[in-house]
């Protein structure tokens, strides 16, 4: 009845997507509403609110997120924007190449650095975790004492007190 796509077990209303854009890349949204069902002949429509503010009415099959469809079933358009882990850290980056036969994306970070990654490997939200951390101002690297402590000097004696009469 719905293919491999998988329905959800709550409401969908405030999900966090990604939706298709009308300049073809994938932005992040919340769904405000569900303004058609999805039938055997058509595909559910729902009302998104992107982060800049603006809502529009986007069809199932143009949202990635939970309920929908998957990063893999999709070809990511140059210039989008998208995250990655590397060396541990989320990093963004935007799409340069995208080749659907090997599902490998080549991706700008920085202007100046490109790296290869599995479509599996790449988010288009940033993930909540990362993007707590990456507020806070405190680096914890410089707050860690690297200096040796000082060393006592061993006594060969126990020195016992004596006891009072």
């Amino acid at each position: 009845m719905f293919g491999t796509r998988r329905l959800a077990k709550r409401s969908i209303v405030g999900t966090k997507v990604s939706a298709l854009y009308q300049d073809g890349r994938y932005y992040t949204g919340v769904i405000l509403s569900q303004i058609a069902e999805e039938g055997n002949n058509s595909t559910g429509l729902y009302s998104v609110r992107f982060e800049d503010g603006s809502e529009k009415s986007v069809t199932s099959n143009n949202i990635i997120g939970p309920g929908f469809d998957t990063i893999m079933s999709k070809t990511l358009k140059i210039g989008q924007r998208v995250f990655i882990t590397m060396n541990g850290r989320e990093v963004s980056g935007t799409v340069a190449v995208h080749d659907k036969i090997s599902d490998e994306v080549m991706i700008n970070i920085d202007d100046m650095k490109q790296v290869i990654r599995k479509i599996d490997e790449i988010r288009l939200m940033e993930s909540r975790k990362s993007a707590r951390l990456s507020d806070q101002d405190t680096d914890y690297s410089k707050l860690a004492d690297v200096t040796e402590p000082k060393r006592r000097t061993v006594s060969h004696f126990i020195d016992v007190p004596a006891k009072n009469p």
